[in-house]
């Protein structure tokens, strides 16, 4: 066995395998027509609020920010005039995105999923000039997966004082990744097992240039689980249920 081969603490159950298994073997055919429509509506939503994002300071800055990083030439950054890696366009475009505000909410997960899956399946889907489709079934895996994530968590999670949108928000971005890069099972799972020991993000940050910060970092980390994982990159079997987890440590309750 390798040296860096997943080691699993003592658990009960594989709520990881299972996500993992959803994510990677959902497809366009099994969408209802209805759940295609309000995908492409928030798509189309999140794309105009991070327009509009570019016009304050956030929006300002991080595009600045951005451009002066370079990176390969691969993935839009919304509205500008450069392109540069998946990682950074997600970064970048989830700032915009969440920078006014005006992105839809999730309800049951006290946060914003479009402001983190559009950036991710707009920079993944370009550098691989994936289908309109592919998209679509790759912001539904990561919103299925992110909504009822919150569900279960909350309000635990949420009234500890950790900012939805940034924590679960990985969790959801790396799922959208990995179903647009087409990841196996074994590969999601340990994607999902990546973007879990990533994620942070408080709600002290609210009302403060950070809190777009958390869309764009929660974006920006779940391509990077995901490619990490594709590569052969590995974390624990299960990053979601382990005895310390991310379900056990952001919301014990």
């Amino acid at each position: 066995m390798s040296e860096y081969a997943p080691r699993d603490l003592q658990q009960e159950s594989d709520v990881t395998g299972q996500v993992a298994q959803f994510v990677s073997t959902l497809h366009f055919a099994q969408l209802p027509g209805r759940v295609v429509e309000r995908a492409i509506l928030a798509l189309l939503d999140t794309v105009g609020v991070a327009l509009a994002g570019q016009r304050c300071s956030p929006g300002e800055q991080i595009l600045a920010y951005v451009r002066r990083q370079g990176g390969v030439s691969e993935s839009s950054v919304l509205g500008a005039r450069f392109v540069t890696s998946a990682p950074w366009a997600a970064l970048a475009n989830g700032v915009l995105a969440h920078a006014l505000d005006y992105d839809d909410t999730t309800y049951g997960m006290n946060g914003h999923l479009s402001s983190v899956l559009m950036p991710v399946v707009l920079a993944l889907g370009e550098r691989a000039r994936a289908r309109g489709r592919d998209l679509i079934t790759a912001y539904v895996a990561g919103f299925e997966l992110g909504s009822r994530l919150g569900r279960d968590l909350n309000p635990d999670h949420y009234e500890a004082g950790w900012h939805s949108t940034a924590t679960i928000g990985h969790l959801a971005a790396a799922g959208a990744a990995s179903a647009l890069l087409q990841l196996n099972p074994g590969q999601t799972r340990m994607a999902l097992g990546i973007a879990a020991t990533a994620a942070g993000g408080l709600r002290a940050n609210i009302g403060s240039m950070t809190k777009p910060l958390h869309s764009g970092l929660a974006a920006q980390h779940g391509v990077m689980a995901a490619q990490l994982a594709q590569a052969g990159w590995t974390a624990t079997s299960d990053g979601l249920g382990a005895r310390y987890g991310f379900a056990s440590l952001f919301a014990p309750g």
